[in-house]
C-alpha cells in the first residue's frame, strides 16, 4: 500500500502560560510533528474542541483555566493523552488531576530530553504497562527534610501504586516556605529510592550529631 511504514506527523497541543518556555516546547516538537500552541488553558480547550490532537502537553498553573480543568474536560471528550508539567508548589493539584487521569507528569525544571522521549512514548504507542513500584520506594517524614539545604538524594512524591514524582531533584535547594506550606495542608510524607535510603539517613544522622556539638 501507498505510504505504508511511514512516520506520518502527529498534532500535539502544547499549553503554557510563559513565553520563553513555551516557544522552548515548540521548538521541542516542531521538527517532527505538528503542534498548536495555547498560552492558557480556556484557549486550549477552544483549540482542542475544533481539532483533533494526539497528544496535549500543559502546565498546571495558568490563568483563565488551569491545567487541571483542562485535563478535566478533555477527560470529558475522549482518551487524547495528556502530559501535565508541575512544580513542587502544585502537589495537591497534581494529586487531582492524577485522580482525574492524567497520564503522565514532570516535574519542574525538566531536561527537554526527558520530556521527548515521555511524549514519544505516547506517540509512537510504546509505553509500557505500569506495575506496583511501591517496593522501589522508602518513606520520608516531611519535618525531617533539611530545610534550606541541597538535596542530597532524588525526593518523590507519592500518587499512587504506580506513580511517584520526583519533586526535588538531587542538588536542588529544599525550599524551607514551601515545605511548611504543605506541612500546614498536611502533607506528612514523601519518598526517596531505596537505594538513596541509607544515604538520606546517613546525611540525617551527620546533620544531627553536628547539630548537637554546635549547641
Amino acid at each position: 500500500c501507498g505510504g505504508a511504514g511511514m512516520n506520518l506527523k502527529k498534532n500535539i497541543l502544547i499549553v503554557d502560560d510563559e513565553p520563553d518556555l513555551l516557544d522552548l516546547l515548540v521548538d521541542l516538537f516542531s521538527d517532527k510533528h505538528q503542534v498548536v500552541q495555547a498560552t492558557d488553558g480556556q484557549q486550549a480547550l477552544e483549540m482542542f474542541t475544533a481539532g483533533r490532537y494526539d497528544l496535549v502537553i500543559s502546565d498546571i498553573r495558568m490563568p483563565r483555566m488551569s491545567g487541571v480543568e483542562l485535563l478535566k474536560a478533555i477527560k470529558s471528550k475522549g482518551a487524547t493523552p495528556v502530559i501535565l508539567m508541575t512544580g513542587f508548589s502544585e502537589l495537591l493539584e497534581t494529586q487531582s488531576a492524577y485522580d482525574l487521569g492524567a497520564d503522565e507528569f514532570i516535574s519542574k525544571p525538566f531536561k527537554p530530553d526527558d520530556l521527548v522521549k515521555l511524549a514519544e512514548g505516547f506517540l509512537d504507542n510504546s509505553r509500557r504497562p505500569e506495575s506496583n513500584i511501591d517496593g522501589d520506594f522508602c518513606k520520608i517524614h516531611v519535618d525531617e527534610l533539611q530545610l534550606g539545604s541541597q538535596a542530597i538524594v532524588d525526593i518523590y512524591f507519592r500518587l499512587s501504586h504506580k506513580k511517584y514524582l520526583k519533586i526535588i531533584k538531587v542538588g536542588k535547594v529544599i525550599e524551607r516556605d514551601r515545605v511548611k506550606a504543605y506541612i500546614a495542608r498536611g502533607l506528612v510524607s514523601l519518598f526517596v529510592t531505596r537505594d538513596d535510603f541509607a544515604k538520606y539517613v546517613g546525611m540525617n544522622l551527620k546533620m544531627a550529631r553536628e547539630r548537637f556539638h554546635d549547641e
